[in-house]
């Protein structure tokens, strides 16, 4: 029974990190006061650039940076058409997913060759922490997690350290609830929205990685 628990426990976790990863990526665009629905897209292009960058280098670590990267590619068309064009936040953020859920299909087949899956490419593998193991009941559950898992942790509170605890967090929350007020102290109004949609995609594209 005891290693039925640790299993459904490990495997909520795991499934836990892509939306710890995308709600920690929407609430930078959200406290820049700008509603972000392309997060489903920005996932599906991290995940299919994630692949890419790891099938081309043999490195996951360069596949997790392609997707990061991708993912604050395809925010910034959202940020570009609502924040500098006025398009909907709604609309924009449809257009995103919708050409997300397009162009990687299409560019799955394209590079390898295949409808629905890739190559197999270099991955994270579970940390496997001899200390670890000691621990009963719980050190099994984290010993079953890759370093994704930890990496998200940090980012996380690093993430809220930024918005709570410094003058530009403090400045891109100012943003998002009174533009017009921080327009008038001097602070780049579209600087900051356009700063916390890029972290959202990058967020969402880390967690489409995984």
């Amino acid at each position: 029974m005891t290693t039925l628990i640790v299993s459904i426990l490990s495997s909520s976790l795991r499934s836990s990190v892509p939306l710890i990863l995308a709600a920690t990526g929407g609430s930078f665009s959200s406290r820049a006061g700008v509603s972000d629905l392309g997060l489903e897209g920005m996932m599906l292009a991290g995940s299919f650039f994630a692949v890419w960058g790891s099938y081309i280098s043999g490195n996951a670590w360069v596949g997790l940076l392609f997707g990061a990267l991708f993912g604050a590619i395809f925010a910034m068309l959202h940020a570009v058409m609502h924040i500098t064009y006025r398009v909907n936040a709604s609309i924009s953020g449809m257009c995103v997913n919708l050409l997300a859920t397009a162009v990687t299909p299409l560019l799955v087949v394209f590079i390898f060759g295949m409808n629905g899956k890739s190559a197999q490419v270099a991955g994270f593998s579970k940390l496997n922490l001899p200390f670890l193991e000691k621990i009963p009941f719980i050190g099994p559950i984290l010993n079953s997690q890759s370093i994704l898992f930890y990496l998200t942790i940090v980012l996380v509170v690093a993430g809220w350290v930024f918005m709570y605890k410094t003058t530009p967090g403090l400045r891109m929350r100012m943003v998002g609830e009174n533009p017009q007020a921080a327009s008038t102290v001097g602070l780049k109004v579209t600087g900051y929205k356009y700063f916390g949609v890029a972290m959202s995609g990058v967020f969402a594209g880390l967690g489409g990685a995984y």
